[in-house]
């Protein structure tokens, strides 16, 4: 669209081009444009649950509808659009730019469930439409008590309701165990910071163990009779290793197992304990190889305090402390 001094008045339109409007700039012409109505709830025109202002899109995706966010998934943009002449004089500015996308009712069989969508937390709650973009999403819901169910893949088009994606959810009862592999899906978590509820009474986690994957470490284990462990028939240990200035593993609770495991290669030099690192309680390792960690003051490997320490048929090798104890710093009962 070209325009040059015109009063525009633009509402509830789909512009989809490389270039929606050109306005030519004429110094002495002052627009007086009007690019949205006040809010209304009735269908848009691509089929989005408000009218308001327009839909501003590209061919190619680029456009201000395309990339503009959309908090609470209601197909208003949450910025407003302000469009300018050639020469940066204001033609006017869309309160309400809309969102090209489709809706899709998303269900728990439990309410409340907190619903993310491609990853971030919407902060909204299940048994609602989200109106989302064009395009695949993934969504997934979490509530405490109850288990993560996997993830879905919705494919949103702008030819209507999407199928509505209902979500089972179980009860967490203790003792359980709990499966972490590389794979997500089949009620697998993909690192054990994801694990929803570690709790006491004997639960086990067991890690899938894959040559070139590692699992993120920074992992706080504060539930007693826990034991966290190879997966059996997995081809080799599974690797964990700090992605911060952390211990690999903390533990601070009664009856804990680490059992062949893989805690090595943490270099973000914590202070204490770059492998494993005790604060308390009772803790045995067994079959497990710590290597190649390093701190900026004592027990790369292992470090305990204020608790009791068992350590069996393991290779601890390759640790590095500025102070003391590459291999095992020990405050405590051994």
């Amino acid at each position: 669209m070209y325009a040059y001094k015109s009063t525009l008045t633009l509402v509830n339109n789909f512009f989809c081009n490389d270039y929606n409007i050109y306005a030519e700039h004429d110094w002495e012409w002052h627009w007086n444009s009007v690019f949205n109505r006040p809010l209304l709830l009735q269908d848009n025109i691509v089929g989005g649950p408000y009218c308001g202002g327009n839909v501003w899109s590209t061919p190619g995706g680029t456009g201000f509808s395309d990339t503009h966010a959309d908090a609470n998934y209601d197909g208003i943009c949450d910025a407003g659009h302000r469009i300018d002449d050639s020469g940066t004089r204001t033609v006017g500015t869309d309160a309400y730019p809309l969102v090209y996308g489709g809706s899709v009712q998303v269900n728990s069989t439990v309410t409340g469930a907190y619903v993310s969508i491609d990853g971030t937390n919407t902060t909204l709650t299940t048994n609602r439409s989200f109106y989302l973009p064009v395009g695949e999403h993934t969504i997934s819901v979490s509530l405490t008590g109850y288990r993560n169910p996997d993830s879905q893949t919705v494919t949103i088009t702008n030819a209507g309701l999407s199928d509505p994606v209902t979500f089972t959810l179980t009860p967490i009862v203790h003792p359980t165990v709990w499966s972490v592999s590389h794979i997500a899906g089949n009620g697998n978590y993909t690192d054990v910071s994801l694990i929803p509820d570690i709790g006491d009474g004997g639960d086990t986690i067991q890690i899938w163990g894959t040559d070139g994957h590692t699992y993120a470490g920074g992992i706080n284990i504060t539930a007693s009779n826990v034991t966290i462990q190879q997966w059996d028939g997995s081809p080799v240990r599974p690797l964990i290793t700090a992605t911060s200035k952390t211990s690999t593993i903390t533990t601070n609770a009664s009856n804990i197992i680490i059992r062949s495991l893989d805690i090595s290669n943490n270099q973000n030099n914590p202070f204490y304990g770059g492998g494993v690192r005790v604060n308390g309680g009772t803790l045995t390792i067994e079959d497990t190889t710590i290597t190649n960690n390093s701190v900026t003051d004592s027990g790369a490997g292992v470090w305990a305090h204020n608790g009791t320490l068992t350590i069996e048929n393991s290779i601890i090798t390759n640790n590095t402390a500025v102070d003391s104890g590459g291999g095992v710093s020990v405050f405590t009962r051994i």
